[in-house]
């Protein structure tokens, strides 16, 4: 009988450690599966805050790219002003044909009569046979 009674307590006290057992690794696996959630969570916020910076450094970069255009501006404007008045030769405040074809040649050697026709043509929005100086201005040729 006590026999049983000891193997009925080992039993016991087995069933009773593997339960203990049991529970621990339940809790451990658990615990791990609470690191790893924890673990994505905070990878989620580091690339939601990578995300923010980089639009926000992105978004400061347009903003100097225009104040550093806009603060040349007006020197452009003016290089542009004195190279139409170099190039007008006749000093009526438009640029002709020939006189466009001198400008490009002494600005672009390798220019083909071809590519300067269509240049003065892209330049002479309002088709009058000659550019003025806000023609040259406001061209799409010229701000490409």
């Amino acid at each position: 009988m006590q026999k049983k009674k000891k193997t009925t307590l080992k039993k016991q006290g087995s069933s009773e450690q593997k339960q203990e057992q049991n529970k621990e690794t339940k809790e451990k696996a658990t615990g791990e599966e609470e690191e790893e959630e924890e673990e994505a969570s905070r990878k989620k916020e580091r690339r939601q805050l990578e995300t923010r910076l980089m639009r926000s450094s992105e978004a400061s970069r347009r903003v100097l790219l225009a104040k550093e255009l806009n603060s040349h501006s007006e020197w452009l404007k003016q290089r542009l002003k004195e190279m139409f008045l170099k190039f007008d030769k006749d000093q009526n405040d438009r640029i002709d044909a020939t006189e466009f074809e001198m400008a490009v040649r002494e600005l672009i050697p390798e220019c083909d009569q071809e590519m300067i026709d269509e240049l003065f043509q892209s330049f002479d929005t309002d088709k009058s046979g000659d550019i003025d100086y806000n023609e040259m201005l406001n061209s799409q040729e010229f701000v490409q």
